[in-house]
């Protein structure tokens, strides 16, 4: 797969994690890379692409076989089905995606079916993820499932699988009719052979399967299994797989890392200053310190980072956040500049002062849309210090002295003219509201009413 694929993160129900199908190993890829490719916070499934080459291990050499491969896998996709259990302990059946091809460019495009929406948009609890290059140089289909049973319960160390769960999990049952049965029914069934199973012998099974699956998951994966055989009599009835984290897949810190990229883990960043995201090298530089006594190649590390489009995505939207921050803040000192401007002007002008821009602000606050606009913008741009006792006081109905002042200055910032707002901040705004107050004044004499739309 393509080395831009790699860093991918791949999010599944647990659900989905645990229902029964079988793909082939090329169906596998395809749906780990359509999966992978899924935006986060998606509302609905749209139609994605790629390469047949991009199922394939980078450098390969594609040929008519394997284009073949991948005409039957897609030919064949449409048709299948997964089994999801459900809270009642039925089985659902759902045709799991649509799967189309051109042999002509060697697109692939896939979609995933509305009914999957549950098992793969928005997901907020119950699910497990894993980067793409964990699964990328699986050569068995099997390792597949057998990755994600046991990724599943990396937390916990361990896993006990039935073998017949194991078989059911994996796709193996053939020539019975799913009617959501329990173990223990099917059990019984295989027993009397009312149904078949491939590698009926369980050392076909263990060697066919399960050996395969623990080499290539402990060689290339995230994560290293041992499994215990659990008899009754002669009889391997069930598989315990150990589980830990694989101390042989290098910088066991970079996949942690990337998954919390990925998710937007504020675990990762939130040390992180607004200098330290003013390059992208520094950005890297400060997310390794935060890991360094952990990291055992630095170089290979650092170059990894560099190279992660997630990491890219990351590292972008922190910049976002950190001039949002940065303009919130600044707005913030201008709106503690213009109250001190204002406290200044009460110490200079004392009552005078204020028996003039209070009526003028009541005057104002005559409509209730305005209040309510003013409510809003307060909100947002209000200061830290007083915001929740001014928006108390709006929602109560009963405004302070103080708050009618900040009022006035938000009457003056939405309506005044460039002239006048400047004015307004100049050392003597009483001039200003003296004027709008006499308005105001002759217009209720003329008309015996507040116009505010005059205003």
């Amino acid at each position: 797969m393509k080395e831009d694929y790699l860093d991918l993160m791949i999010v599944k129900s647990n659900k989905l994690i645990e229902s029964k199908n079988h793909f082939s190993l090329i169906q596998q890829r395809i749906m780990s890379l359509a999966l992978a490719k899924i935006p986060k916070d998606q509302e609905a499934f749209q139609w994605m692409n790629f390469g047949y080459a991009d199922l394939f291990p980078e450098g390969s050499k594609i040929g008519g076989s394997q284009y073949k491969l991948v005409k039957s896998a897609i030919a064949n996709m449409g048709s299948l089905s997964i089994f999801i259990q459900l809270e009642n302990g039925k089985w659902h059946s759902i045709p799991f995606l649509q799967a189309r091809g051109d042999d002509k460019t060697k697109i692939i495009e896939i979609k995933f079916v509305e009914d999957a929406r549950d098992l793969l948009l928005n997901l907020k609890g119950n699910f497990t993820k894993y980067l793409v290059r964990s699964i990328s140089k699986f050569e068995s289909s099997y390792s597949f499932k057998i990755y994600e049973l046991c990724k599943q319960y990396l937390k916990v160390g361990s896993r006990t699988c039935s073998v017949i769960f194991l078989r059911q999990r994996l796709g193996l049952l053939v020539n019975f009719e799913d009617k959501g049965q329990t173990e223990e029914e099917l059990e019984s069934l295989l027993s009397r052979g009312r149904i078949k199973t491939k590698y009926a012998l369980f050392n076909n099974f263990n060697k066919r399967i399960l050996e395969i699956a623990q080499q290539e998951i402990n060689e290339h994966s995230d994560i290293h299994i041992e499994y215990e055989k659990v008899k009754k009599g002669t009889s391997v009835v069930a598989i315990k797989f150990l589980i830990s984290k694989n101390a042989s897949a290098g910088d066991e810190t970079l996949t942690e890392l990337a998954e919390e990229v990925q998710e937007g883990s504020d675990s990762v960043t939130k040390d992180i200053s607004y200098e330290e995201v003013s390059g992208k090298e520094k950005y890297v530089d400060a997310l390794m310190e935060q890991k360094k006594d952990k990291i055992k190649n630095p170089s290979a590390y650092k170059n990894t980072l560099m190279n992660s489009e997630a990491l890219e995505k990351e590292y972008q939207q922190k910049q976002e956040e950190n001039i949002r921050a940065q303009q919130e803040a600044e707005q913030e000192n201008r709106l503690k500049l213009q109250e001190e401007l204002i406290r200044q002007m009460e110490v200079r002008y004392g009552e005078e002062y204020k028996n003039v821009r209070v009526p003028y602000c009541k005057m104002a606050g005559e409509s209730p849309g305005l209040i309510m606009e003013f409510r809003d913008w307060y909100a947002q741009h209000g200061s830290t210090t007083d915001k929740r006792s001014i928006l108390e006081q709006i929602d109560n109905g009963n405004l302070s002295s103080s708050a009618w002042i900040k009022f006035g200055t938000f009457m003056i910032q939405k309506q005044g003219t460039a002239y006048e707002k400047q004015y307004f901040l100049s050392p003597n705004p009483k001039p200003w509201m003296e004027m709008k107050l006499k308005e105001h004044q002759q217009e209720q004499e003329s008309n015996n009413k507040f116009n505010f739309s005059g205003f």
